[in-house]
């Protein structure tokens, strides 16, 4: 294997999301859309993950690039399910902004055919985790507020963050390990403000 350390938080992420988003109880269905969106779709990143850089970092064959391509795709998912929930939770008309930022994410997709610069995914998660939290600040969350500068925080250590080599981690595995964190924060924080009682939110997916 390559970069263990790196594969091994990217499984543990992969497996955490995954359980997140299948324990959805008692929440409105626009919200539950949103939560299971980010969760299973960081999940399936992580994992493409995992397998990209336990076996196919450095590689540069076509299916190391398919993989790392594929990865991408799935951060670009998790962007749109941040950006739909910040739309939910500010109560904007969702269905009207849906259909932008499902545009956004489609120019997405086409952009990672000719590149897989991941600036590219930098400029689609930043404005969509800001939603999130001008939607968790509209409902007055402080567990989404904190999850969500925790998005930002890892965001930034895996840029310019140093390797920990006293503890044997890298940037990125320090990202991942910041992320578990976040998503708990996140998850807790959407379902408090949206649970299937609240008639201040959609009642339906989009």
């Amino acid at each position: 294997m390559h970069e263990i350390d790196v594969a091994a938080s990217d499984a543990m992420l992969g497996a955490l999301a995954l359980w997140l988003g299948w324990r959805t109880p008692g929440v409105k269905a626009a919200l539950r859309t949103c939560i299971r969106l980010v969760m299973f779709s960081v999940a399936a990143g992580a994992w493409l993950g995992a397998i990209w850089h336990g076996f196919l970092a450095g590689e540069g064959d076509a299916v190391s690039m398919l993989v790392w391509r594929l990865t991408m795709l799935a951060a670009g998912l998790t962007a749109y399910g941040f950006a739909m929930f910040g739309m939910v939770a500010l109560g904007s008309k969702v269905r009207g902004w849906t259909m932008l930022f499902r545009i956004m994410l489609a120019g997405y997709a086409l952009a990672l055919v000719f590149s897989d610069d991941f600036r590219l995914a930098i400029a689609l998660y930043v404005p969509a985790v800001l939603l999130a939290l001008s939607g968790f600040v509209r409902r007055g969350s402080m567990p989404g507020i904190a999850g969500m500068l925790l998005v930002f925080v890892a965001s930034a250590y895996q840029q310019w963050g140093p390797d920990l080599q006293a503890a044997w981690l890298t940037h990125n595995t320090v990202y991942h390990l910041l992320l578990m964190p976040s998503l708990l924060l996140f998850r807790h924080g959407a379902m408090a403000i949206g649970p299937a009682g609240d008639h201040g939110l959609p009642g339906r997916g989009f």
